[in-house]
């Protein structure tokens, strides 16, 4: 029973990346799931103290800072594009 529960640290992260890989493309949703990718680099470093090599936490860690990275250039191409088109967001 206890090996099972060994890498739910590893799983949670890896979980946690996947589903902002998800939920970034959703522009609403996605100002929300910033907190996903933190949540699983954060698994993810206190899973290599707990439970060692796992390629789960290394998929978590590795989505999670993917995750942060390609939040931030959407982010800023869509600023661009508000500015060069002139938009406001008030018209939202």
């Amino acid at each position: 029973m206890e090996n099972s529960n060994k890498k739910t640290l590893s799983l949670i992260s890896m979980i946690c990346g996947i589903s902002t890989w998800i939920l970034i493309w959703f522009p609403w949703i996605s100002l929300l799931s910033f907190i996903t990718p933190i949540a699983a680099i954060v698994l993810a470093v206190v899973a290599k103290k707990k439970e060692g090599k796992n390629g789960m936490r290394t998929a978590g860690l590795i989505l999670g800072i993917v995750s942060i990275v390609l939040f931030v250039l959407l982010v800023v191409l869509a600023v661009i594009g508000f500015v060069f088109l002139g938009l406001s967001l008030d018209a939202f």
